[in-house]
Parts: structure tokens; C-alpha cells; sequence
């Protein structure tokens, strides 16, 4: 059912703010009318008011000053720290013996020498205005001779910033306020003449200055106040400078919903959208300023937002047969007048769309609206969208020139409270108030910026980036200026920038704004002529907050971060001082502040716990003024602090072997060794008994390799050695310390100090070309790796990433840095692979050049693969969820899930809450590791590594120091509370507290398992515990360390962590981890990945798989994580029954991956498969048989026909049995006869004498699995497994098998 217009704009209606046209304010504390003599009440006194009133030339009367001492009032009950004062003068033209003396208007009195003062200098008729002590000259001065017998309005303000002198309504000046506004008891309102002890101003014979209607409020008026206090007509902000945007021309983009075609950062834009309700914190949304741009044909509108962690979005439905109406969703709505009529359009997250003309939703316009939802690996939702209007449609045919007025509107349904925000001013009733429209002007050149990232400014502080384009090319100038509701004020930022033709120029605001007086900032971009391109008001509003305060208790310090410059610019003349206060009240340190410099404070581990305080105060005793305390909490030293990592083997690891003779240097862990000779690089590595390099590793300076340099050993032990190398050398001095620990990690740390300039510095890995056949290059994954799998037959440029596999199908060698942040190179790509006949080189440029005295410290190291043995039970050790363990079949058969997860987000290590004895998660965990235990499995509960809830104390308490920079926490909700999850640093104290926590855990419960979510190192930018922008490898891989000897000081040696870790195999981060679940990257339901009838194969390639998604080459059970869940009917789902779908799904992944000797991990797909699978394999014996994978048993198969058709084989240990894996693997969709021909004789065999196909048999055994009721979670029903008339004759296999379809063919033979 369609809503109508009318509804539309009236629920809009309800949540706008309607501003009406009269200004209303306070009564004020002070109202003299000055027109006849009163009494006023003075603190219940009554105080007489006399003199001479004179009759106006406006009819008026007025108190005439000037002939005598005038009246004077006690100030202080009507005054306060900040205030207005405003009166109307008459100036009558003086006597001429009378024009040499000062005339003192009106004037307030402060404590001692301090005073607000309006006077006339001897003859001259410019009012002047002065905030100072005496015997200081601070003053304003109207810009024009007051006209002699006019009336005017006169008033002045003082916020304890500024103070601000108006007349008429209209500001004259403000000056910074020197010193607070302070009203002791003989503080005086004096009017006309006046004499105290510290200042005679004395009479100037005639009552010829008229005062009336004086008021005071003990508050700043703001611009419009004024005015209306003035009683004049003003013209407000928005009406002298309107919202406008010109709109550049360029080429129609690809409406597919995404931004990242390049037009758009060609387009321009506005700078954000306006809050309707509170206008103050239209900057504190999230990114969401429209673009614009035309092709002359069509106008385009684009926008984007990515909404913060746990947003639970509101995204409607698409649209269907009619169109779909938004506003009570996520929604934009856009309008447009054209010619008087007013066109609407609007659309959801989901692509539900709707539009009208003048509220008329009959209207059907063509204009063509795209979407994209993505819900990102961190839980956060990005939408982004693009509008096409045709000009046919809104009737305009000369778009060159016109000017529209239009509107873009957000309504943001899923913040804590509806968000209204759009393009109006926030004096706007509602979306479709044209009163209040911005107005857009089409040009034909394409001069514009596209300006993003603006911060919220409630500190003060405002950055920007401001990219101008232009295809003329010209000079520019971008400014901002913090303005009054008048539009009265000063620029807080101006700058040129000269743009080249066709070409663009990126600009970095970073603008201070400390004007409290002002209330927006007027942004605008002219161009070349001064042309107006882009002209909008951001209301704003400074916070009151000046103190920041980080505890870094790690470090035994806090940081005290002042706004000094913003508390003076509201409080000027105060002297303000900081103090740390303990939890009984008690002074701990006190020091001025004097300025904004951040300053250390020392703060030690054995400080007693409780709630601290930091304060910024002025003043002292009775008059101490607190202008702002903040609370922390300090937990005491924490056990955790001693939990170091452990000086143990774990097994399956072996211990450490070495042995030097001469300048030999042997190092041996499972199954690799590491050989230096006379070098403290490798000269040689072996893994598996193959030698992975071509040369020794070599550091080269300028071209040249380093000298030999002998090595040292400092220390050994079965876990660990350390060595070192000293090179003095002509021109430089090296240093070079490495160790290598058991599992296979050598780590090394270079340090170069050059005495003369030195050439480039590069490190070069000669690999052996033959084993060398593709690589994986990884930041974090999640979407955030940009990781890349590489065929080898060329060379490869790449940027820095941390970690850089080369290898083949069974091991390879990773290189891996923290960070490039100390490499001195302008080389964008400063990782090259390169093919040289039999060698491929890696090589790595550290720097360009380093200058004489200049010192290069670079960390880097290496790791061999596989680092370990896969378990004795692989492939069958299967990870998933614990949803179908109950159908794990009884002993002594294998369990089709031998470890299963189930989560409970936010759990933390299962004490939550602290205050509970028995919680809930605590009662969860003991029920799921009893259902696994019952059915063989080992219980694998939910976390996330490194994320920590804030309910522990001790994490909230020093999150500062311990979260990941930038900061990603996500949300969870116990009890209808939200609370932050926080995400933490493993380089930081939090590693240690994350594995001291579940060291504790294993206490109270026997778990054999772990499952992380968000398992790799992310890139950390907190300094406050070390890194700049690194990413922690070493101390995410001491966590894992941590963690399995946590189990094995338990006795548990078959333990399992899973760690989540979509498209990224890190090194040396997961040499602990027992399985990596990776694949989450193809999100499922929405992917493209999945759409209409494709596959996993459809996107990845045997590249994938095997570089990447096989456990062979690395030693850790790869789960490959493919959840296929039900597409979305929109994107072909619905049309195959849901088993069935997933069956066909798992088929594709499984014929890929046990190629590779790997199962994919049965969690989101389809359960009997794997039941099916497991009980072949164990059959068989496959965890006891010789893998023979099809890169290496080429004598042994040979496929006679049929494309991108491969075979592996398990030869049996007992029997003359092989069973052969005949899969398609490859992108084409085909249905195909294969022919494959056997070697008997290679196999070990006289001849074949039968075949059987496993997959399709007989098996009665499978039915129980029919009884399952959860379809949904464990679908059992079996599709077309693709497989036809399996024939063997002679030595040779045939059979129709479809794409993306596997065969497992039990081959029997005779010896």
C-alpha cells in the first residue's frame, strides 16, 4: 500500500524543529526605562532613579546626562560572569565650550580597576566601547560619526571569550576578553558622570546625551537577539550567503551503485548535511555530504555512508510491481523545482524507490536509482548509492546555465535517536520546504572539489580534505569562517591553490576555531574570476571540555592534554592550573597550565585502586572554579603483568638443534634447517629435505653485497637462539641482531650508521625457480589485505605487506616486516619478484640512499613452511559449528565434526557479569562442552582475538593504552545495555591480560579448544605502547603461544585454535594455530560470487586454492570457509530448493580443495556431504595412506580427455588400493566425457582389476541422517552429484562428469 505525499511531509512534519519568525528571549535582570523617575529594588532595597527626562525627536522620553554626576546602581545583582548590557543614545550637538571633554555614556564598573564602558572622546561623535583595566587602551569604535538628534541601540556582550559591541543590531567589532567578568558588592552601574576611588569622570555642563530603555541579561544575546532587542530588520546568515553548489560536467558513469568509478572524485560537492533537530552536531554524523556532476543529458547524484560498529540498520524492501515509499526507512530522498514544480525522489539500503511530482505519486518519471549494501567484515554496514535523473524528465532543455533549487535529504533511522538531516538550512519546516532549498547552478566546465572527512569540531579543531579539480585549470581560494546568525565574523582558514589544466590539487585543512560568538562556519570555494563554486553554513557548537586525560599505566604515566587557548578565549585574564586528585580528595600533583601541551604526569604501579580525578581549576580556596574533572579508574597491578610468554616447546614443535664449527652455523627445528656461513643471513634454508634457495640471502648497499661478517652466538637453548654480527666497514658500521625460535621464526634486526652517503640498500632472497611457483602477499584480509595470490612466470611490483609467501603446492618460504616505517624509500612498490631463468628473485628496497650520519634500522624476518606436522587423524580432524555434532557417529568411527564452535558475542572468558556467581554465559559454556564431549568433539567457544568487553574493569581502565589505533570497537548488548567491545593491541599490556583471562578459564573448565574471530595481526597506530603504524606479528603470534601452552601445561596436546583469518595467511602470526577457517571473504546471500547458477569456482581458480586454501604448504588444517547460505530471491535464490542448492555448492568446493588433500569445513554448508566423506575416508584409511597430488604423479595418471580435469591419488599402506580424486577444476561450465589412464606398474600394482565409484554406491548407512529436522542449519538432502557411467577398461577410467563435480573412484588392484 502506497503512503501519500501528504503523510510523507506531515510525519516530517512532526520531526523538524519549526522556527517561528519572532525572536524570543529572556526577561532580563535589569530593565530601566529611564523615561520618568522610578524605584527599583535593589536586594530588597528600594533605590530612587531622578534626573531631567527630555522629550525625544521620536516622541520619546529620555534621561538626559551630562550637567551633574548621573545615577549610579549596585551592579552585582544584576551582573554575572558572561552578560549583555544594551541601551538607546540620543547625541545632541554639544556647546562649544562643552565639545574638549569626554562624555561617559554608560559604564559597569568590575572588581578594581576593570570596566565595560560606552563613551564620546571630547568632539568627535564616534561611540566608543572598552573592556580593559585601567590604564589600558583596549577599545571599538563605531566605523561612522554617530548622526547628531538620531536615536540608536548601543549593547555590548561578554561570554568570557569575546567581548562584542553591536549597534543597532549590528556588530561593530569584538575584542578577546582580558580578564573575567567579576561583580563584587561594590561593583557600580553607573549612568552619565560618574566618581569612585579609582576613576573621575567628571560632568560636561549639559544634560545634552539622552539615555533610555537600558537593559542587562547575565547572558551573551546571540546575533538574532540583538537585533530584535534593536528592533531591526536583519538579514539573517543563510539569506546573505545561501547554500550553492555549481555542478561540473563529465561522462555518464556505470550505475552499478558504487563510487569508485573515477567521475566521481571528479564530481563536487557540498560539505555535509544539516541535523533539522540540533543543528550543532550536523559534523559529529558520519560522511555523508552528496555529489553532484551532469553529462548534459542527465543529472547524477551520489552519496555514501559507513555506519559505526553494530548499527542495526533499517534498509526496507527493494522495490516491486509499484514503487516503494522510504521515509520510514534507512532512506535518501532527493527534490528538485523546475519551472515552480516539485519533483521527489527517494530510496532505501534494499533499492525499494519512489517518486513524485508536485506530491502527486502517480508520477512516473524514468530515472534510474542503483545500490549497494555491503555488510563489511567488521560489522559495518556501507551503503552507497547513485542517482540518475534524466533532464527529459524534470522538462528541462537547456540544463547548461539553469539554476535549481533542490534539496538532499538523509533520514537516518538506525542512531539512537531518528536523525533529520539535509541540504536546508535548519530554519526549514521540513524536506520539502522550498523556502529553505539549497540551489545547485549546471555548468559546461568541470571546476569543482570534492570535499570529505570533516571532523567534528566540538573541541575546536576542524580538518578537511578538499580535492579541486579543473579541466581549464586556474587559481582557487578555499575559506572557512566562523560567522554569527547575522553571517558576521572572521575567517579562521584562507588559501589559494593553483590547479594545472586537466588536473587536480588535494588540500589538508587543519583550522583552530575559538570564536565562541560564532555559531556556523560559512565554507565557500571560488573560482578562477571568483566564481562561486560551493557556498554552504554548518552550524556548530563548542564544547566546554578542557581536559583530555589518557592514563598509560603500562608506562606509569598519564598524559594531561589542556585546551589552554580555548579555556582562555572563553575565560580570558584566569590563571588555570591542573591537578590529579586521589580517591580520598588528596592533591597528588598541581601545575599551571600554560599552554596546550600535552604533559606527562608520573603515576605509579603502586598507587592504591579507585576513581581518580583530573582537573583544570582556577582561583583558589573559597574561589576555586572547577572548569572541568575527569574521572579514571585505576585497578592496581594486575597478574597478567607476570604472564610472559613460555619458555617451553609445544609440541608438535621439536626443540631447537645447532651446531657451529668455524663459521658454520646450523640451526634445525621440524622438519627444516637453517645454514649461515660466515653470514648472519641464511646461505642456505631447507624444508623437507629441499633446498629453497638458489644463493645465499644477501643485504646489499649500493649495488654491492655485504662482506662476509662471522656471527656470534649469545645464547641457546631447545627453544631459542640468539646471535649477533658487528661490521665496521669503510663508510659504515653494521649491527645485526637475530634470534630463531622452534617454531621455524627468524627475526632480525639491522642497524646501519653510515659515516659518508651511502647508495641504495636493498635485501635480495634468490629462490630456487622450480619449487618458487606462486606467491600470497597479505596485510590483515577481512577486505582490509588487499591480498594478492601470484603466478610466478613474470615479475611482480608490489607495495609493502607485512607478509609475502613464495612457494609451491607442499611449502615455501615467507618474508615478513612489521612495518616500512623506518625504510627510506619513495618507492611505491618496493617489493619486486622477479623471474630470472632457474632463480626468482624477492627483492626488498629499504632505502634509496642513506645520508652521511644518517641511521637505517630495519626489521625483517623469515620462515620456512610447513611449520609442522598435520595431525595424525588429517584430513578428518573437520572444523564447523557444533550444530550437527549430535549426528557424529559412535566410536570407534571418526566423528564428522571433530571440533565445533558456537558463539555468544561478548561473552568474554565466560564471568560475565563480574557481580554474577553463576552467569549465564558461564551455564552456556558448561551446556555446549557437554554436548560436544558427549558426541566426541571438542568445544571450540566463541571469541574474538584481542577484542575484550569493557565490563572488565581492567580493560576499561586503560583502554587508551591498549586498543588498536584506529579505534574499530564493536558492540554487544546484555541485559537491553550496549557495551563496547573493545579491540585491543596484542603488542600491548591486553595480550597478555587476553591470555592471563584464558589461562584462568582452563582452571575451571577442562576446554580442549578456542575459536577467534579476527584471528591475523591488524595494523596498530597507538603510540602509546609502541606502535606506529605497525603490524604486530610477533605479539599476536606470542598470544597463540600463549594460548596452546596454556592447554599443554594441562596435558593437552591435541588441542585445536581456529582462528578466523578470510584471505590472509599470515606469517609469522599463525605458527601456533591448529586451523585456519578462510574464505568469508565471498560474503554469501548477496555475493555476486553466488549469483544466477555460479560457484565458488567461478570466482577462485586452482591459483586459490592452492596458494592459499590447502593445508599442504604451510602445516595447519585449512577449513575453507565457504558459507552458502540461501541467496536472496533478487539475486537468483528461490528457485533451487535450499539443500539442493547447498548441496551443489559444497560440490564445487569440494572438488577443488581435495585436490589439495584439504576439506573444506562443513560449517554453512551442506552436512552430508562430509558425513558421506569422512566414512570413505576412513574406510579407506586415508589419514595412513601416501598422498600423491597431481603436480607430482604424472608417471602414476594421465587424463586422456576432458578440460581442466585433474586427478590425486591415496595409495593405501596395507592394500593394493588406490583412491583416486577426479575432479573439474577450472571456470568453464561443461558436461563432459573424461578418459583417464592409470600406470599400474608406477602405482605399485601388475594391473587394475576394479572401480567403484564411493560418492554415488550404495549407502544405507547415510539414512539416519534423513531423521535431522534442522534443514536449515544441517541440510542432508542429496543432489545430482554429477557422475555417470564409471567404466574401467583395462588400465583406463571413463565416465560423464559435469563441471565443477568431483568422483572418488576406489581403485583395486593385484601386486
Amino acid at each position: 500500500m502506497k503512503l501519500s505525499m501528504g503523510c510523507t511531509l506531515a510525519v516530517l512534519l512532526m520531526l523538524t524543529i519549526v522556527q517561528t519568525a519572532t525572536v524570543i528571549f529572556a526577561d532580563p535582570a535589569l530593565d530601566l526605562p529611564l523615561a520618568r523617575s522610578q524605584a527599583i529594588d535593589v536586594a530588597g532595597q528600594q533605590l530612587q532613579i531622578d534626573g531631567q527626562f527630555i522629550q525625544t525627536a521620536d516622541g520619546g522620553t529620555a534621561l538626559g546626562i551630562g550637567e551633574a554626576l548621573g545615577p549610579t546602581i549596585p551592579a552585582s545583582p544584576f551582573c554575572a560572569e558572561t552578560g549583555t548590557i544594551a541601551f538607546t543614545v540620543c547625541y545632541q550637538e554639544p556647546a562649544p565650550e562643552n565639545r574638549l571633554i569626554n562624555r561617559h555614556i554608560v559604564t559597569l564598573r568590575m572588581e578594581s580597576t576593570g570596566f565595560l564602558g560606552f563613551y564620546f572622546i571630547q568632539e568627535s561623535r564616534r561611540l566608543e566601547m572598552s573592556y580593559k583595566r585601567l590604564p589600558e587602551t583596549h577599545r571599538l569604535v563605531t566605523p561612522e560619526p554617530l548622526e547628531v538628534g538620531r536615536s540608536y541601540r548601543v549593547a555590548a556582550t561578554w561570554d568570557g571569550a569575546l567581548v562584542c559591541f553591536y549597534l543597532d543590531g549590528r556588530l561593530v567589532g569584538q575584542m578577546k576578553q582580558g580578564f573575567p567578568a567579576s561583580f563584587p558588592h561594590y561593583a557600580r552601574l553607573n549612568i552619565g558622570p560618574y566618581r569612585d576611588g579609582w576613576v573621575t569622570a567628571r560632568p560636561w555642563g549639559a544634560n545634552d546625551v539622552l539615555v533610555r530603555d537600558l537593559r542587562i541579561w547575565k547572558r551573551p544575546l546571540d546575533a538574532l537577539e540583538m537585533a530584535a532587542d534593536a528592533n531591526v530588520e536583519v538579514t539573517k546568515a543563510i539569506d546573505r550567503f545561501p547554500t550553492h553548489l555549481a555542478v561540473p560536467q563529465n561522462v555518464a558513469p556505470v550505475m552499478d551503485g558504487k563510487l569508485d568509478d573515477e567521475v566521481w572524485q571528479q564530481a563536487s560537492s557540498f560539505v555535509a548535511l544539516v541535523d533539522q533537530v540540533e543543528p550543532a552536531k550536523s559534523l559529529a554524523y558520519p560522511d555523508n555530504r552528496p555529489l553532484f556532476f551532469h553529462d548534459g543529458e542527465s543529472l547524477y547524484v551520489g552519496f555514501e555512508t559507513i555506519f559505526p560498529t553494530g548499527t542495526e540498520l533499517l534498509s526496507g524492501q527493494p522495490r516491486g510491481d509499484a514503487d516503494t515509499e522510504v521515509w520510514a526507512d534507512e532512506s535518501f530522498e532527493f527534490y528538485i523545482e523546475v519551472d515552480g514544480r516539485l519533483y521527489r525522489f527517494g530510496g532505501n539500503p534494499a533499492g525499494g524507490c519512489t517518486e513524485s511530482l508536485d506530491g502527486d505519486i502517480a508520477f512516473e518519471g524514468a530515472w534510474e536509482y542503483a545500490t549497494n549494501l555491503e555488510y563489511r567484515i567488521d560489522d559495518r554496514y556501507h551503503w552507497q548509492g547513485e542517482i540518475r535523473i534524466p533532464f527529459a524528465t524534470i522538462g528541462l532543455a537547456e540544463p547548461i546555465g539553469a539554476q535549481l533549487p533542490v534539496n538532499f535529504c538523509r533520514t537516518w533511522r538506525c542512531l539512537d535517536e531518528i536523525g533529520i538531516t539535509s541540504l536546508q538550512h535548519p530554519d526549514g519546516q521540513n524536506y520539502g520546504d522550498r523556502s529553505r532549498f539549497a540551489s545547485i547552478r549546471l555548468v559546461s566546465s568541470s571546476d569543482g572539489a570534492v570535499i570529505s572527512a570533516s571532523t567534528d569540531l566540538s573541541f575546536g579543531n576542524l580538518s578537511q580534505n578538499v580535492v579541486v579539480h579543473s579541466d581549464h585549470g586556474g587559481e582557487f581560494r578555499y575559506t572557512i569562517a566562523a560567522v554569527n546568525a547575522l553571517g558576521d565574523g572572521d575567517a579562521v582558514f584562507d588559501e589559494h591553490i593553483s590547479v594545472n589544466a586537466g588536473g587536480q590539487m588535494e588540500l589538508r585543512v587543519d583550522a583552530a576555531i575559538g570564536v565562541a560568538a560564532a555559531e556556523q562556519l560559512l565554507f565557500r570555494l571560488e573560482g578562477p574570476g571568483e566564481e562561486l563554486l560551493i557556498q554552504q553554513l554548518v552550524p556548530f557548537q563548542l564544547s566546554d571540555d578542557y581536559l583530555e586525560v589518557t592514563p598509560v599505566f603500562g608506562a606509569g604515566k598519564l598524559l594531561l592534554a589542556p585546551r589552554h587557548a580555548m579555556l582562555l578565549r572563553k575565560h580570558p585574564g584566569i590563571s588555570p592550573a591542573l591537578r590529579v586528585l586521589s580517591p580520598g580528595g588528596d592533591v597528588l600533583y598541581q601545575a599551571a597550565m600554560a599552554s596546550d601541551d600535552r604533559i606527562s604526569v608520573p603515576f605509579g604501579p603502586d598507587n592504591p585502586t579507585g576513581i581518580y580525578s583530573a582537573e583544570v581549576v582556577s582561583g583558589e580556596g573559597d574561589a576555586l572554579i572547577v572548569h572541568t574533572s575527569k574521572r579514571f579508574a585505576y585497578t592496581g597491578r594486575g597478574s597478567w603483568e607476570e604472564f610472559a610468554a613460555p619458555n617451553m616447546v609445544i609440541p608438535p614443535f621439536e626443540p631447537l638443534q645447532s651446531e657451529q664449527a668455524g663459521e658454520r652455523l646450523q640451526v634445525q627445528m621440524w622438519g627444516r634447517r637453517y645454514q649461515f656461513d660466515g653470514s648472519p643471513l641464511p646461505t642456505s634454508i631447507q624444508s623437507q629435505g629441499q633446498e629453497l634457495l638458489a644463493g645465499p640471502v644477501q643485504l646489499s648497499i649500493g649495488g654491492k653485497p655485504l662482506p662476509d661478517i662471522p656471527i656470534a652466538v649469545s645464547s641457546s637453548s631447545p627453544v631459542r637462539l640468539e646471535y649477533t654480527a658487528r661490521l665496521d666497514a669503510d663508510g659504515y658500521n653494521l649491527n645485526h641482531d637475530a634470534w630463531v625460535e622452534y617454531d621455524g621464526v627468524l627475526f632480525n634486526h639491522v642497524r646501519l650508521q653510515a659515516a659518508h652517503e651511502l647508495g641504495a640498500v636493498t635485501l635480495t632472497v634468490p629462490l630456487d625457480a622450480q619449487w618458487a611457483r606462486f606467491a600470497h602477499a597479505t596485510n590483515s584480509g577481512f577486505g582490509a589485505g588487499g591480498r594478492q595470490n601470484l603466478w610466478l612466470d613474470h615479475d611482480h611490483e608490489l607495495p609493502f605487506f607485512p607478509s609475502v609467501w613464495i612457494g609451491h603446492e607442499e611449502g615455501g618460504l615467507a618474508w615478513f616486516a612489521e612495518s616500512a616505517a623506518s625504510w627510506q624509500t619513495r618507492d611505491s612498490r618496493p617489493v619486486k619478484i622477479v623471474r630470472d631463468g632457474d632463480t626468482t628473485r624477492l627483492e626488498i628496497t629499504l632505502a634509496d640512499s642513506v645520508a652521511a650520519g644518517a641511521e637505517l634500522s630495519v626489521e625483517f624476518g623469515f620462515l620456512a613452511t610447513p611449520v609442522k606436522p598435520l595431525p595424525r587423524d588429517y584430513p578428518m580432524n573437520l572444523f564447523a559449528d557444533s550444530h550437527g555434532v549430535h549426528l557424529n557417529r559412535s566410536a570407534p568411527m571418526h566423528p564428522t565434526i571433530a571440533a565445533g564452535v558456537a558463539s555468544w558475542e561478548g561473552a568474554g572468558f565466560f564471568d560475565l557479569p563480574l557481580d554474577e556467581e553463576n552467569p549465564e554465559t558461564w551455564q552456556w559454556l558448561l551446556q555446549n562442552h557437554s554436548l560436544c564431549a558427549e558426541n566426541r568433539a571438542i568445544f571450540t567457544p566463541y571469541t574474538a582475538a584481542m577484542m575484550i568487553p569493557e565490563e572488565y574493569p581492567e580493560v576499561a581502565s586503560r583502554i587508551a593504552e591498549w586498543q588498536s589505533v584506529p579505534a574499530r570497537h564493536l558492540s554487544y548488548r546484555r541485559d537491553g545495555k550496549s557495551y563496547d567491545w573493545y579491540w585491543t593491541c596484542p603488542a600491548a599490556g591486553a595480550g597478555d591480560f587476553f591470555a592471563w583471562k584464558f589461562d584462568q578459564l582452563l582452571d575451571r573448565i577442562p576446554l580442549k579448544g578456542i575459536y577467534l574471530d579476527f584471528g591475523p595481526a591488524f595494523r596498530c597506530s597507538n603510540t602509546l605502547h609502541g606502535c606506529n603504524g605497525r603490524f604486530p606479528l610477533l605479539a599476536q603470534r606470542r598470544l597463540y603461544q600463549q594460548l596452546a601452552a596454556s592447554f599443554v601445561r594441562r596435558g593437552v596436546e591435541d588441542y585445536a585454535i581456529v582462528v578466523h583469518n578470510s584471505e590472509c595467511v599470515q606469517w609469522p602470526t599463525f605458527t601456533h594455530v591448529t586451523h585456519f577457517l578462510n574464505g568469508e571473504g565471498l560474503r554469501q546471500m548477496s555475493s555476486s560470487t553466488f549469483h544466477d547458477g555460479r560457484d565458488l569456482q567461478d570466482t577462485y581458480t586452482r591459483l586459490d586454492f592452492a596458494a592459499e586454501h590447502s593445508s599442504l604448504p604451510y602445516g595447519i588444517t585449512s577449513s575453507v570457509y565457504v558459507p552458502v547460505d540461501p541467496l536472496l530471491p533478487r539475486f537468483g535464490g528461490g528457485i533451487e530448493d535450499q539443500e539442493l542448492y547447498r548441496f551443489r555448492m559444497t560440490k564445487a568446493v569440494l572438488a577443488a580443495t581435495l585436490l589439495h588433500n584439504t576439506i573444506p569445513s562443513p560449517h554453512r554448508t551442506h552436512f552430508g556431504w562430509y558425513d558421506k566423506l569422512v566414512r570413505i575416508y576412513e574406510e579407506f584409511g586415508v589419514p595412513d595412506a601416501e598422498f600423491l597430488p597431481y603436480w607430482r604423479n604424472q608417471e602414476m595418471v594421465t587424463v586422456l580427455s576432458g578440460e581442466d580435469i585433474y586427478v590425486s591419488l591415496f595409495r593405501s599402506a596395507t592394500r593394493p588400493e588406490v583412491l583416486a580424486i577426479v575432479s573439474h577444476m577450472g571456470p568453464a561450465h561443461l558436461e563432459q566425457q573424461i578418459s583417464v589412464k592409470f600406470n599400474p606398474e608406477a602405482l605399485g600394482f601388475r594391473e587394475l582389476t576394479s572401480a567403484e565409484e564411493t560418492l554415488t554406491a550404495a549407502d544405507p548407512d547415510y539414512e539416519r541422517l534423513y531423521e535431522e529436522t534442522n534443514r536449515i542449519r544441517i541440510p542432508v538432502e542429496l543432489g545430482d552429484f554429477g557422475i555417470q557411467d564409471v567404466q574401467l577398461d583395462g588400465n583406463t577410467l571413463t565416465m560423464r562428469l559435469d563441471f565443477h563435480s568431483v568422483a572418488l573412484i576406489r581403485l583395486t588392484g593385484q601386486r
